[in-house]
């Protein structure tokens, strides 16, 4: 066959394609025939999102055509087929139910969705290149459960999709029925900004290699992102979630925000590893909170939160500043066993129910100051290698800093002790000096109230 020959075949198959292409779109829209005839049937429509499929596939098979313009004519399936699941969609059913019994629109959605997934998926790879496993890592080496957790997917440990590469964007989808997408490898950008989520939603052993937009979502059921990995960065914003969702065991390599959310029940962060900055800023929790055995690479901002329930924050390392100011936490909050390495602000935040940071080590400046403790906050065994400020700190009840090392003195300036309220003896300096001769004396700088209601008048 001649060079021209060639040429014209391959473009007649291209036109063939394109022509499929038209007409598996309109059937797939319900777009009644030019000749007449009946609307396309739901079975039909079913098997179009196959046929559409397929010409994706095609056309990144085709190796007679350069890679850009396979990739091209692929996304515009892919384009089409998420353009689909973005309509608007008034017959869906919204109760719970299976694919059997849900509308037509809403039997088309789930196989389009299944379709995606299918053609996502990672595998694992045979012979792996450049495998790096995800180290949760405390101050002292391996995170402790690294061996009983199931290791999130890595570039070079898995392989994948043949649709991984392309773009999607879900943005502003009300997904009408359980979403799963777990175990999927997004090479590409994605995108489920706005999107609404009437039943549950499975994320969890998944791999973003480039940024993955979350923000401004909607779960009505149960969420689970647990053991992923994102390359780039991940935006959880500005969303609400009105059951548990898990984000545990993770790895966030870029930037990664979780800012002015809505939590209605138990969320769980922990066992996760942040090589860069973490915003959970104005964020406000009802239920349970975990962020224990996790490590920060970049700065830790938690500023202005609400915590309803407790907080379990326990052995984790920031190896960057960490900023809790103004935080309200109703029940209690453990920062246990934690290493900051580079300080800590938690000032002007109020603990109804005391705080927990025995053990702890601040290797920069640690900030309490104006903070409000109405259950006891317990500071024993902790380790202040620079300065410790506790100015203007109102103390409900006991305040424990048993066997704490300040390497300088400590600011008590300002501070208040309710007739109730006791401070145990402070250790002492790492220079020597006593900061505290006997139990119930309280550091220089501050007063016990003969009047605790003196605090809520302003007369303080």
């Amino acid at each position: 066959m001649s060079a021209v020959s060639e040429a014209h075949g391959k473009s007649v198959d291209e036109a063939k394609r394109l022509r499929r292409l038209k007409s598996a779109l309109g059937r797939l829209n319900g777009v009644v025939p030019a000749g007449g005839g009946p609307a396309p049937s739901v079975a039909s429509r079913l098997n179009t999102v196959d046929e559409l499929a397929a010409l994706a596939d095609e056309w990144l098979a085709n190796t007679s055509v350069v890679e850009q313009e396979r990739n091209r004519r692929a996304q515009s399936v892919i384009t089409a087929l998420c353009d689909y699941l973005r309509s608007p969609a008034n017959d869906c059913d919204t109760a719970p139910a299976d694919a059997a019994h849900l509308s037509a629109a809403g039997r088309i959605r789930t196989h389009i969705l299944d379709t995606i997934r299918q053609h996502v998926r990672w595998r694992e790879n045979p012979h792996p290149v450049g495998l790096v496993h995800a180290e949760l890592s405390t101050g002292e080496g391996t995170h402790p459960l690294a061996a009983e957790l199931n290791q999130p997917p890595k570039p070079g440990a898995v392989l994948p999709g043949p649709w991984s590469h392309l773009a999607f964007n879900f943005s502003n989808t009300v997904f009408y029925d359980a979403v799963d997408l777990g175990e999927a490898y997004w090479a590409g950008p994605v995108t489920f900004d706005g999107a609404t989520f009437t039943h549950d939603a499975y994320f969890c052993n998944s791999l973003y290699g480039e940024d993955a937009v979350f923000s401004r979502c909607e779960y009505r059921g149960y969420v689970l992102f647990s053991n992923s990995t994102y390359c780039g960065a991940a935006s959880f914003a500005e969303s609400t979630y009105h059951n548990i969702v898990y984000f545990s065991g993770s790895v966030y390599e870029g930037c990664t925000g979780f800012t002015c959310s809505i939590y209605h029940a138990a969320a769980d962060y922990g066992c996760s590893t942040y090589s860069a900055g973490a915003d959970f800023s104005g964020c406000t929790h009802h239920g349970t909170v975990t962020y224990h055995m996790s490590a920060y690479g970049g700065e830790t901002n938690f500023t202005g939160s609400l915590y309803q329930s407790h907080v379990h924050a326990a052995n984790s390392t920031y190896n960057a500043q960490v900023l809790a100011t103004g935080c309200l936490y109703r029940g209690r909050a453990d920062f246990s066993g934690s290493s900051f390495t580079e300080g800590a602000n938690f000032s002007t935040a109020a603990y109804d129910d005391g705080i927990t940071l025995t053990g702890s080590t601040f290797a920069g400046p640690a900030v309490f100051a104006s903070c409000r403790f109405m259950g006891d906050a317990d500071f024993t065994d902790c380790t202040c290698t620079t300065s410790a400020d506790f100015s203007g700190t109102i103390y409900w009840d006991n305040a424990h800093f048993d066997r704490t090392v300040f390497a300088t003195a400590p600011v008590f300036t300002r501070a208040h002790f309710t007739p109730d309220a006791t401070m145990t003896s402070v250790g002492a300096l790492s220079a020597g000096a006593s900061l505290t001769a006997g139990d119930r004396e309280l550091p220089p700088g501050a007063r016990r109230l003969t009047d605790w209601r003196d605090v809520e008048r302003g007369r303080t």
